[in-house]
C-alpha cells in the first residue's frame, strides 16, 4: 500500500513530498543497516545456541525489513517522471 501512496504523490506532482519520503526511507535504511551490523556482532559473540538462534531470527527479520525499504526506494525512483510535466513551446 505504501507504493500506491508514492505513485499518487508522483501523479499529483508533489515532488517535495516525494523527496521527503525518499530521504525518510534512506534514514530508515541506514538505521536498519546499523542494527544488522550490531546483531551480527552479537551473533558472533554469543555462545548459548538458543540465544544465538534468537539473534539469527532477529537478523533475518532485519534483513527482510531492509529488502522492503530498498523495494520502496526503487519503486519510487522507477516511477519518477523523467521529463518535465509541462513543455514550453515559447
Amino acid at each position: 500500500m505504501k507504493h500506491l501512496k508514492s505513485f499518487n504523490l508522483i501523479n499529483e506532482g508533489k515532488k517535495a513530498e516525494l523527496n521527503f519520503k525518499i530521504k525518510e526511507i534512506k534514514v530508515k535504511l541506514k538505521e536498519v543497516e546499523e542494527k544488522i551490523d550490531e546483531t551480527k556482532s552479537k551473533a558472533n559473540s554469543e555462545m548459548d545456541p538458543v540465544k544465538q538462534e534468537l539473534i539469527i531470527l532477529n537478523l533475518q527479520k532485519l534483513a527482510a525489513k531492509r529488502e522492503l525499504l530498498e523495494l520502496d526506494l526503487s519503486l519510487i525512483h522507477i516511477s519518477e517522471p523523467t521529463r518535465p510535466l509541462y513543455i514550453s513551446y515559447a
